[in-house]
């Protein structure tokens, strides 16, 4: 066992922080977590005995850092650890199979921040805006290197992706958005014409795009495990099946599962949207969805017209539509933010689709990509995203307690985040002096509060009628009433993110009163 200085108190004395504990919600499906995501059902699909081979913790453990978490972010965080101090003792604990939560039901697509460098320089400024999107620019050459290195076949695809507008308010958006990078000094996007973009794409219904040309896509499940098995060979101590109960942070920090107790000298906290019922996330973390649905492989239609199964494809709407192609030639399309939680509760109903937000995705995918109206869909999923007030992660020490990091607030763009910031819990953990950690520093912001519930709920769902009536007047060349579009700019600045309003927000427009 190692002994190591914890990292700077920047919050409240340590003393006062010695005796607390945080319920959690112990959260199972008895194997069937996740298992509607087509990635999921593939990944466990080549490993019959998954379920027989996962180790359930029993009994008491003593080590160096247990982390909350068994997907990206967790795996990530243990496997930097150790790449520190192999001596280090590492356990990790997860309610249900490593990979079966956020990090299983992803589409798999490799994007950066560069895409949202106007908050990022809202929040930290020119430098830590250039710096932060800069380190998670790098993430998919070291996720696809780490790869390579350890035989992992996440069936990484690096031929970028498209960001692509339908109407002239759009093409606005994706000018400012150039700009945006350019007055950094970086030129990130190359921009692609309609007729390139149907031929590439499939569809005429694009004006006109930005390419992204260092991201691309991957299988998430096939990552997810096979981060497991690296953690594993490194001397990670993996328990899955083995849902938290409860953090009691005495003398000690001792996290209770259901058969077993893990005591740490650190914990992390990496259980994403499972963990946002926590007091530290109850105001400025909010629950909505990711929704997703895969066809059969389609080998012939991908032939007709001409596609490769690296395509990726995002629609420029604040009501984000997406897809992508496969290595065995499906396409996997969705939506993100279509359901916003009623409290940030998981439960069994965040594993599939409603019926209206299937329908809402068929009228994406028709309006898209009208030729696979005739293709049989083979899954549909659905998981939850820790949204943010910002948009952007947030690091912290849960109830000011030294000894426990957290990270949340990936709002649905982890899947290279989670390695950079793995690199930055990993570092912060061992209060290391190096850019991961500083990284892992200015990530310890706070953003605006949402309003308690069901204030939030209800105040989102106006938000989101809002954004479909504004865009739905774009798509047909007429301006948006002036009260959609007052309302829109003050709960979206940015036009970008999809959220209830904040307390922030609220204040403006009840300022603003009969000006709006």
């Amino acid at each position: 066992m190692n002994s190591f200085a914890a990292p700077p108190q920047r919050t409240i004395d340590p003393a006062s922080s010695r005796h607390q504990s945080w319920r959690m919600r112990p959260w199972t499906m008895a194997g069937r977590s996740g298992r509607a995501s087509f990635w999921v059902d593939q990944a466990l699909g080549e490993e019959p005995n998954a379920e027989r081979d996962a180790r359930i913790l029993e009994g008491d453990l003593k080590v160096d850092v247990c982390i909350v978490g068994g997907g990206f972010t967790g795996l990530w965080t243990a496997i930097r650890l150790l790449e520190h101090d192999p001596s280090l003792e590492v356990a990790v604990v997860e309610a249900e199979l490593s990979g079966t939560g956020a990090s299983g039901r992803n589409g798999g697509v490799m994007s950066d921040w560069w895409m949202e460098v106007d908050t990022l320089r809202k929040h930290f400024g020119v430098e830590g805006a250039k710096q932060l999107a800069g380190a998670v620019g790098t993430a998919a050459d070291d996720i696809q290197s780490f790869c390579k290195q350890e035989g992992i076949e996440a069936n990484i695809a690096r031929a970028g992706w498209f960001w692509t507008a339908t109407n002239q308010a759009q093409i606005a958006s994706m000018e400012h958005m150039i700009e945006a990078t350019q007055s950094l000094g970086m030129d990130i996007y190359e921009r692609v014409g309609a007729d390139e973009l149907a031929a590439r794409l499939g569809s005429s219904i694009h004006r006109m795009g930005l390419r992204d040309p260092s991201g691309g896509s991957l299988h998430p499940a096939r990552l997810a495990r096979g981060l497991r098995r690296s953690a594993i060979k490194r001397g990670v101590k993996v328990f899955e099946r083995s849902p938290v109960l409860e953090i009691k942070a005495g003398s000690n920090v001792r996290v209770h599962c259901e058969r077993g107790v893990v005591q740490a000298d650190q914990v992390v906290m990496a259980a994403n949207a499972w963990m946002a019922h926590l007091p530290d996330f109850r105001r400025d973390t909010f629950i909505c969805s990711s929704d997703l649905v895969a066809t059969a492989p389609m080998p012939e239609v991908f032939s007709e017209l001409g596609w490769t199964g690296q395509e990726v494809n995002f629609d420029a709407k604040a009501m984000l539509f997406y897809w992508r192609g496969t290595a065995d030639k499906r396409v996997i399309y969705g939506n993100v933010g279509r359901k916003l939680g009623l409290g940030p509760k998981i439960e069994d109903r965040w594993e599939r689709p409603s019926d209206e937000i299937l329908r809402e995705i068929e009228r994406g995918r028709q309006r898209t990509l009208p030729r696979l109206d005739k293709v049989k869909k083979t899954h549909a999923w659905q998981g939850p995203i820790d949204r943010s007030s910002t948009g952007l992660p947030r690091i912290g020490k849960l109830g000011g307690d030294p000894r426990i990091t957290f990270v949340i607030g990936f709002s649905g763009t982890g899947v290279l985040p989670t390695s950079t910031l793995g690199r930055c819990l990993a570092s912060l953990v061992l209060n290391r002096d190096d850019s991961w950690a500083h990284h892992a520093r200015l990530l310890q912001h706070t953003g605006s509060y949402f309003p308690p519930e069901p204030i939030r709920y209800f105040g989102g769902r106006l938000i989101q009628r809002a954004i479909i009536k504004k865009e739905a007047a774009e798509d047909l060349g007429r301006k948006p009433s002036p009260v959609v579009r007052a309302f829109v700019k003050s709960f979206m600045p940015d036009g970008t993110h999809i959220a209830p309003p904040t307390l922030s927000s609220l204040r403006k427009v009840f300022a603003s009163g009969s000006q709006t």
